[in-house]
């Protein structure tokens, strides 16, 4: 039995008793909380959300030197044919 309280206890402890919404209107049903939840994971992760692709990479180190690139940037060749 102290399994069952101690899992009990647990899940009242994590548990979401109401969020704020950006208007400062407060949330309290489950419904509504599931709402705010899924609108925020949803934004979360929308295209314009994203930074800078040279703002992310500034902090990137280089692993391909330019002798590498310009080799990457040849025309293609068959093979047998240079």
């Amino acid at each position: 039995m102290v399994v069952y309280t101690r899992a009990s206890m647990r899940r009242v402890r994590n548990s979401i008793d109401c969020l704020i919404k950006d208007n400062g209107v407060r949330v309290s049903n489950d419904a509504g909380i599931s709402n705010i939840v899924t609108q925020y994971l949803g934004n979360l992760f929308m295209a314009s959300h994203t930074l800078a692709m040279e703002d992310v990479l500034e902090g990137v180190p280089s692993r391909v030197t330019e002798k590498m690139n310009n080799v990457f940037l040849c025309p293609l060749q068959r093979a047998g044919s240079g």
